[in-house]
């Protein structure tokens, strides 16, 4: 799945998610780490791959290989011998924060002190020339499977640059989903928390927590799978891997939903991945 990007209210291919911080002026907060970042990011650490079990085991294993990361925004960067590195400053290009409702899709009331400021968000660093992987981005997974239940919970940051101080907020809301198709009822509801970032003058890092517990259970002809989440979004910048995401992904009806998450928004959504939030759920 193709992840985007998405400027202040306009959606481009290709996106960027977490870099690390250059500058500390102020504290931590609920993710832990440093929120802003200052003017200008340098990233660097050691990439894994994401493996999923039919059982919804999640397993980290290092990459050791060498793969070209796209440059845009004034941003540069590749994968050696499985080690990060990217820096970039001020992007080259900055949209108008126009478009809340639709980048924050996920909150109902988004609102901003600031109508004027202009921006970016990373969300995911697409990869180039390779046949097995799409992008990378910065999260952690973990998960409990039994033989009818599921827990976990994932972490991501995003990166977002402001040339003014803006505060943006939104009220949560619950979005139910439910799908029943050649015996397999898959139902999720998704419940969002109330946000609100006062993101200063450059980058700011945005973090993202969903907890997700599930049930299911299969029979011959039949499959049930029950999965409730609960999504936050603060700032927060804790020290989480750089993943890479394969281009296609085989589920089976026993593992749980692989989220973004954003189950982060994609901002991947503003649309978290909006800020871009991107779903993928068993099955599809």
């Amino acid at each position: 799945m193709k992840n985007k990007r998405t400027m202040f209210g306009i959606t481009v291919l290709a996106a960027v998610i977490g870099f690390a911080m250059t500058s500390c002026p102020n504290g931590d907060d609920d993710g832990g780490g440093k929120t802003f970042l200052g003017n200008a990011l340098e990233l660097s650490g050691q990439v894994y791959m994401e493996k999923y079990t039919d059982t919804g085991i999640i397993n980290y294993e290092k990459y050791t290989g060498n793969l070209n990361i796209r440059e845009y925004d004034g941003g540069s960067g590749s994968i050696t011998e499985g080690q990060f590195n990217y820096t970039i400053g001020e992007p080259t290009y900055l949209a108008m924060f126009d478009d809340l409702s639709d980048m924050f899709y996920e909150w109902d009331n988004v609102k901003s002190g600031n109508p004027n400021a202009k921006g970016t968000m990373l969300s995911d660093i697409d990869i180039v020339n390779s046949s097995d992987y799409d992008a990378l981005n910065r999260g952690n997974t973990k998960a409990k499977t039994s033989v009818n239940s599921y827990s976990g919970t994932t972490e991501s940051v995003m990166y977002v640059y402001v040339d003014d101080n803006i505060t943006i907020s939104g009220t949560g809301k619950t979005e139910p989903y439910l799908n029943d198709e050649d015996g397999y009822i898959y139902s999720d509801t998704t419940t969002t928390k109330n946000f609100s970032l006062a993101l200063k003058k450059g980058w700011n890092a945005v973090y993202t927590k969903t907890v997700t517990k599930g049930t299911f259970t299969t029979a011959a002809t039949t499959a049930t799978t029950k999965y409730t989440s609960t999504v936050t979004m603060s700032l927060g910048n804790p020290n989480l891997k750089w993943i890479l995401s394969e281009k296609s992904y085989n589920a089976s009806v026993l593992a749980p939903p692989q989220r973004s998450l954003s189950g982060a928004p994609a901002v991947g959504n503003f649309r978290y991945k909006a800020f871009n939030r991107i779903r993928r759920r068993v099955g599809n």
